[in-house]
């Protein structure tokens, strides 16, 4: 039953991870305990704080409201956790970057038109 249940719940972990909704507080919850992390570590693993895990954790059903850059962190260190295949974290990966391209625009800043 044990082995049944691990390969459930690293299925789950996949399809969280590429599902293209964004994180709700329970599946960090999810991906956290099946991780063995506790609060402090996941934080430490993705340099936030331990309030704002749990901030997330709180939100239950609904999305968390993180930065999609912590997200997309926490949706590619929960597929190294299923040992996910070289080609298939790549494939992710780049999947993933494709979700809000917006983030990634350069600043152009015209320095002809600062204030003094």
């Amino acid at each position: 039953m044990v082995h049944h249940q691990n390969d459930l719940q690293k299925r789950v972990i996949e399809a969280l991870a590429l599902n293209p909704s964004r994180l709700t507080g329970n599946e960090v919850r999810f991906i956290r305990l099946f991780a063995g992390m506790t609060l402090v570590q996941f934080a430490a693993r993705l340099d936030v704080t331990h309030p704002a895990v749990l901030k997330w954790e709180k939100r239950g059903n609904q999305a968390t409201g993180m930065g999609w850059p912590t997200e997309k962190d926490i949706r590619l260190f929960a597929l190294l956790k299923i040992n996910t295949g070289r080609s298939q974290f790549l494939a992710a990966y780049n999947e993933l970057e494709q979700v809000h391209p917006e983030l990634h625009r350069q600043i152009k800043i015209d320095l002809d038109k600062r204030s003094a």
